[in-house]
């Protein structure tokens, strides 16, 4: 694959985390003691699943674990293959969102309230084959 193909993807994986994110930390107020992430959850997931790009569809948000919330998508089996590796994932996306989390304003609530943010990635048939955590502790 082409190295401008791994920065559109990149990019639009990014555009399209910071859009979810900023959309789910909108809700709360920022005085708020703590979040329920399922609440966010669930309205997010209303508008589920969206079309992120070409190969990239958001299928669902959900909590997965204490203080965690999770993002599913999957990815078509059109897609180059490497993209479907734990090691793409690390490389080319983790980067970018952990930079995104720690810089977007409107994260500033799920910052302050230690929410960790797990990034899943399916292929078409729903098998996951990576995932990341972006955790506020790391920065």
């Amino acid at each position: 694959m082409k190295m401008k193909n791994y920065k559109k993807i990149r990019i639009v994986l990014l555009v399209f985390s910071a859009i979810i994110m900023g959309h789910c930390a909108s809700s709360p107020s920022k005085k708020e003691a703590g979040l329920n992430l399922h609440e966010i959850a669930n309205v997010t997931n209303q508008n589920l699943p969206i079309q992120v790009d070409e190969l990239t569809v958001l299928q669902r948000a959900s909590v997965v674990g204490e203080n965690i919330l999770g993002y599913t998508f999957s990815i078509a089996d059109n897609a180059p293959k490497e993209i479907f590796t734990q090691q793409f994932l690390d490389e080319n996306i983790k980067p970018q969102a952990i930079e995104s989390y720690r810089t977007t304003p409107k994260m500033e609530v799920f910052r302050k309230n230690n929410v960790i943010i797990k990034y899943i990635y399916e292929d078409s048939s729903g098998k996951e084959f990576g995932s990341f955590e972006v955790d506020p502790a790391d920065f």
